[in-house]
């Protein structure tokens, strides 16, 4: 029996399952892969490894910038299908995708499922030291890599092993192991096994930032993140203020001394570096803008001596700086917040000096062309300065008193506007991740907020932001705007924030989504906000809700999409009594609204 199947794939790992199904006799009516990118130095827009392996095929290719559009699913819908292949796709097929197929969709994934859900299962196998991975077939349900388990195969991750020739012995495995579940299906002797989510673990996409080697790890962690990280993002370091790659290595002999990072020999074909516990041999790297080099290539013509210490006088090092400045003017805030204020007084000072040459500079040229001209740009430029230095002193002061001084309630958000993207900038140049200095803001922000909530009249009117994911994939209620949508099934902890709203005859609209957010901003006019959400979307949240007050949670992603995020209710709660509760927030003044 030859059945019609619909082909999703993307990278390279897809293609020998892709080519395997082309020569099993089923029919491959369509393969769907990601719409063409620029990849590489130069950014050139490529077709996916997929893509070309479909067209050496005669296969039609269908490449959707969504997959919600309606005329997408008309085509998948026309193929009449069989069964859906997917292979590391790159997104989440929704449900109305699913149920497509007459016998469903099979998911072949690169790890022993419950473990490494979620993207990069090769490389988190290889970083938390795991001897055995391997590929396993499931049925796809809507979870993120949560259904039922077809056919798994082991294989051993060997001494030395590589995401690159782990990669290469994977995909070989789950191109047969597909066959074989093919086989099993049509004969009627697989059934599937229910995931134990007890075992399971998540496996977040890889930024850039995670290749930084953190010389005071041990030499076995180390090494593991050369082998996992390479090709991307690449484990690297700083030298002399350049960064560079370590493509190859191996656990070395040294003992420490208690100087991680510094090297302790150089040999002919080696670095030998000191790391947390015994040291590492550096055997290959690639300095940035280069090609990749043996330590012997590389060592002609950027001599490294005994003493040299990595890492030191990069990122980490500046990144120490702004917290210790931090910590010198904010005395015993925590490590966040003085990542905020080292950063607002180190921009404030570089902008302050550009500011000065923009008013120096062209004081002559102003000065022929009319005499009072000098005189009224100092005075403009002058009020500038005056309001972002005022505003950014009376932010850091009340950081340090722990409550709002004069205006700086009002003054927030001209730092927020106006500095905010600037200290990110700052960040990038001193070492400190765009996350790291979101999350010092919003730490800051929720700070400000509860202490502002001290001194405001309670409000009647409050807006819930939260992620799609707070209610059961199986609710048939969406909240949207009104939280009495709710029905109080139980299923999900909407019924909770409903008793809050109850209890203290408040108005509490909810949003799944920006756009729904900014609807209901305008049309209920809320007085304060509590918002769940990534780093990202809740600094600019806030920025674009000022005046409104905000306070800001940080949704848990233990799989990476936001999607599937995690959301702790009991954080939701006292974000909301922070607003609410006079015994939490100091005492309100009875609202003319709500005088209860």
């Amino acid at each position: 029996m030859n059945w019609r199947i619909v082909f999703f794939g993307t990278p390279s790992f897809s293609v020998p399952t892709l080519e395997a199904l082309v020569r099993s006799g089923d029919q491959v009516v369509a393969v769907v892969t990601q719409p063409d990118r620029g990849r590489g130095r130069g950014r050139k827009v490529l077709p996916s490894p997929v893509k070309e392996a479909a067209l050496r095929e005669g296969i039609a290719v269908l490449q959707p910038e969504t997959l919600k559009d309606p005329a997408f699913e008309r085509v998948l819908r026309d193929l009449h299908p069989d069964l859906f292949v997917v292979v590391a796709f790159g997104k989440i097929l929704p449900g109305s995708l699913l149920r497509i197929p007459a016998r469903g969709a099979v998911n072949v994934h690169a790890s022993l499922l419950p473990r490494h859900r979620g993207a990069s299962p090769i490389t988190w196998a290889i970083l938390r030291g795991e001897r055995v991975t391997g590929v396993t077939t499931m049925l796809m349900d809507e979870g993120m890599d949560t259904g039922p388990i077809l056919l798994q195969r082991e294989v051993a991750i060997e001494e030395g092993e590589t995401a690159e020739t782990l990669h290469e012995k994977l995909a070989p495995a789950g191109a047969a192991l597909l066959l074989e579940t093919l086989e099993g299906m049509k004969s009627g002797r697989l059934t599937p096994l229910d995931q134990d989510s007890s075992q399971d673990t998540y496996d977040p996409p890889l930024t850039k930032e995670d290749g930084r080697i953190d010389w005071n790890d041990e030499a076995q962690a180390i090494d593991r993140k050369v082998r996992a990280l390479y090709p991307w993002p690449g484990a690297f370091t700083n030298w002399e203020g350049r960064l560079f790659k370590i493509c190859r290595g191996r656990i070395g002999r040294g003992e420490g001394r208690g100087n991680p990072g510094t090297v302790i020999w150089v040999g002919r074909d080696f670095i030998e570096v000191e790391t947390g516990k015994e040291s590492y041999r550096i055997e290959e790297i690639q300095l940035e803008g280069k090609r990749r080099m043996g330590v012997r290539e590389f060592l002609c013509g950027h001599p490294i001596s005994v003493g040299t210490v990595l890492g030191r006088y990069g990122p980490r090092f500046l990144e120490s700086f702004v917290l210790r400045l931090g910590g010198e003017i904010g005395l015993e805030v925590r490590p966040k917040k003085r990542i905020f204020i080292g950063l607002l007084v180190v921009t404030c000072l570089i902008l302050f000096f550009f500011i000065f040459l923009l008013w120096y500079v062209p004081m002559v040229g102003l000065r022929n062309i009319h005499p009072t001209l000098p005189s009224l740009f100092t005075f403009v430029l002058g009020g500038f300065v005056f309001v972002l230095g005022a505003g950014g002193l009376l932010l850091v002061f009340t950081v340090v008193r722990g409550r709002d001084l004069l205006f700086s309630y009002k003054l927030r958000g001209i730092v927020a506007k106006v500095l905010f993207p600037l200290m990110i900038l700052m960040g990038r140049l001193f070492g400190v991740s765009k996350e790291k200095v979101q999350q010092s803001f919003i730490e800051l922000n929720n700070h400000l907020v509860r202490s502002h909530n001290a001194h405001r009249t309670r409000p009647s009117r409050l807006m819930v932001l939260l992620p799609h994911c707070i209610q059961d994939f199986d609710c048939q209620i969406k909240i949207t705007g009104n939280i009495k949508n709710c029905k109080g099934c139980g299923k999900c902890e909407i019924k909770e924030l409903i008793e809050l709203s109850d209890r203290y005859q408040v108005k509490m609209a909810v949003a799944t989504g920006g756009t729904l957010a900014r609807r209901i901003i305008v049309e209920n006019k809320p007085q304060g906000i509590v918002a769940v959400a990534c780093e990202h979307d809740l600094t600019t949240g806030i920025q674009d809700a000022y005046p409104i007050p905000v306070i800001g949670i940080l949704n848990d992603r233990p799989n990476g999409p936001c999607i599937y995020t995690r959301v702790d209710i009991e954080k939701v709660k006292r974000a909301i009594l922070d607003f609410l509760d006079s015994r939490q927030a100091g005492g309100f003044r009875p609202s003319p609204e709500n005088p209860s």
